[in-house]
């Protein structure tokens, strides 16, 4: 056998084994897991979508409750530097656009965490964009804790 096409089909098994093992987590999370990652995924398009649409306060705050238990949300703005906040922020915030795209999710019983890519844009400057790790603790059906962190 060549070196290039041990290589090659070295690469080639290796990816059949990381995506079949992306598939298999997926396929073996309970209908529980599903359901949680369902309700996370909801959340953000959400939460994306009141704050593009400019939507009010109140507004906000009615559909965040859909979804949150007690408005309860930890922020970490970048590691080793934890942020806490009482409540979920209301409104579109600092920037006139948001964009979220989710990456890789796992989930574990009550557990939901995903990798997301922020994209915010703010008037007269450039677009910022911002990687994150979100960790959410469910419970009934909704969203209790929610912890962030950014690298």
């Amino acid at each position: 056998m060549h070196r290039r096409m041990f290589i090659a089909e070295t690469a080639i098994g290796t990816a059949a084994l990381l995506s079949a093992s992306r598939a298999d987590a997926a396929a073996q999370w309970t209908s529980l897991e599903a359901a949680n990652v369902r309700i996370v995924n909801e959340f953000i398009a959400a939460r994306v979508a009141l704050r593009n649409s400019g939507a009010s306060n109140e507004e906000f705050d009615r559909k965040m409750k859909e979804y949150t238990i007690d408005d309860l949300m930890f922020t970490v703005h970048a590691v080793g530097n934890f942020v806490p906040m009482a409540k979920i922020p209301a409104g579109r915030g600092p920037f006139s656009r948001i964009e979220m795209k989710i990456g890789e999710t796992f989930a574990k019983g009550p557990i939901v965490m995903h990798e997301r890519v922020d994209v915010m844009s703010f008037p007269n400057q450039p677009d910022r964009t911002g990687r994150l790790v979100g960790v959410f603790a469910l419970k009934d059906g909704k969203i209790h804790e929610w912890l962030e962190y950014s690298y």
